[in-house]
């Protein structure tokens, strides 16, 4: 079961990596992120850093986070949604010089 995700949120073209907080993980649990499984280490029954690559999509958009207990458990958690923020664009303004 998951409670919640650290970060729980981040901008594209970015890579982060999240800490899956819950309960009753066990050892070879693996993160699917969207579906795909994402580089997953154990470090106990309640947490479970991932690595996952934010995708350069230019827009907000929220991404799953399941984890999946390997075999003879093999159950699925409840979802949760890391929310993947666009990059802000800055603008610039150039004023001409005047010289006097």
């Amino acid at each position: 079961m998951i409670n919640s995700l650290t970060p729980d949120r981040g901008q594209t073209g970015s890579s982060v990596t999240i800490t899956v907080n819950g309960a009753n993980f066990i050892n070879g649990a693996k993160v699917l992120w969207n579906g795909t499984q994402a580089p997953t280490t154990f470090v106990s029954g309640s947490q479970l850093p991932a690595q996952v690559a934010l995708a350069e999509t230019g827009q907000a958009q929220a991404s799953s986070v399941v984890v999946l207990n390997p075999d003879p458990a093999a159950q699925a958690s409840n979802t949760a949604f890391f929310t993947v923020q666009a990059k802000s664009v800055g603008t610039s303004i150039f004023l001409p010089m005047i010289q006097r």
